[in-house]
């Protein structure tokens, strides 16, 4: 049976999503698989540390492997070696969220949290030369139903007991903006506010994903570019795109609408 363009792409995302973040809720397969190395090394992304760690536990520990091509001597004027990288240390995020419109009706919206922890098994020291550490996935789901701030202050709201919770702000939009009278801005983010361990990976949490649903649909954004002006490309594009809405905006962490 041959497959469509359309699957051969999903199999090509599934295949990118399982090598650089890790299972996702519904891939069965792999929601309690073995790693024979700590998963932050297994995975490139997709993780969040937890907001208090030290530097060293926030960034990678091939971070700084770069760094010293900076202090090489030159070997003359026709040393050609290309220019070294950055020496600013990449971190890692403590946090990701979303930010979407809702109607003054809106009330309530749940959230939904998957993620995945990974727990160690060490090796006796008689067999710690020869038996690699094993890291093991246990999958997480947290359902709630979060109410709309009635207030500009950031809300919290615990996630697990152990610190992983989620944060709401919102606040009203300017009529200005041509956004329906009432219409709320909300920003929802999910913050690893766990305690630091010494085994680093036991306090992260691994392929965090966050699903918004609401019984009231959210309120599009309007587009103001190529409204003003006369330019062709941009009017072609109004025209084509007409019926697209973007319905919410990600920070660390892509969405789908």
């Amino acid at each position: 049976m041959s497959l469509t363009p359309a699957q051969v792409r999903q199999k090509l995302i599934d295949t990118l999503q399982l090598d650089l973040i890790g299972p996702t809720p519904d891939d069965l397969a792999h929601t309690e698989e073995i790693l024979n190395e700590s998963p932050s090394l297994w995975y490139l992304t997709g993780f969040l540390v937890p907001y208090e760690a030290t530097p060293s536990q926030r960034s990678d520990d091939t971070a700084d492997d770069d760094l010293d091509l900076q202090d090489r001597p030159s070997n003359g004027d026709d040393d050609t070696s290309p220019e070294a990288a950055s020496a600013r240390r990449a971190y890692f995020p403590s946090s990701m969220g979303l930010n979407f419109f809702v109607t003054p009706d809106t009330q309530t919206i749940t959230a939904i949290v998957n993620w995945g922890e990974y727990t160690t098994t060490k090796p006796p020291a008689a067999e710690k030369d020869t038996t690699p550490q094993i890291w093991q996935r246990q999958p997480r789901q947290v359902s709630i139903e979060i109410p709309i701030p009635t207030t500009q202050k950031i809300h919290k709201q615990l996630v697990t007991p152990d610190g992983l919770e989620l944060t709401i702000a919102a606040r009203p939009v300017s009529n200005a903006t041509g956004l329906p009278p009432g219409t709320q801005s909300v920003s929802l983010f999910l913050v690893n506010n766990r305690p630091p361990c010494e085994e680093k990976d036991l306090g992260y949490i691994f392929q965090a994903q966050l699903t918004v649903t609401s019984a009231i649909p959210l309120v599009p954004r309007p587009n103001p570019r190529g409204q003003s002006g006369n330019d062709l490309d941009e009017a072609i594009a109004d025209l084509q795109y007409r019926d697209e809405r973007e319905y919410t905006v990600g920070h660390n962490v892509s969405v789908v609408a």
